[in-house]
């Protein structure tokens, strides 16, 4: 699905403007960045956290040389489901209705 499509289909479900959802998802992805930037998680419950996680120095070796270099540490964002939205999504769902409502969403 492509940006413009998922923000007509929020603009009906929702009642907005397509204008307004794409203010509140550009507000939304500002938030979670400036966050993220400050060392904070944001929780989205029964659906996603997103986190930042370390990547530490690693030492890589190109093979055509045979020289190896050191990359150095960094952080990296991170996006963690939860186990709700991983039941519903993978059908183990004890409420297969649940599941059916969420497929059948147009």
């Amino acid at each position: 699905m492509k940006v413009k499509e998922m923000y007509a289909m929020l603009a009906k479900r929702s009642g907005l403007t397509q204008k307004q959802v794409e203010n509140f998802m550009n507000t939304f992805k500002e938030f979670v960045l400036e966050c993220l930037l400050k060392g904070e998680s944001v929780n989205l419950t029964r659906l996603c956290k997103f986190t930042t996680r370390i990547i530490g120095d690693r030492r890589f070796t190109n093979f055509r040389t045979g020289e190896s270099f050191i990359a150095p540490a960094k952080i990296a964002p991170s996006v963690i489901f939860s186990k709700h939205f991983k039941t519903v999504l993978s059908g183990d769902a004890g409420n297969p209705v649940e599941l059916v409502k969420i497929r059948n969403m147009k």
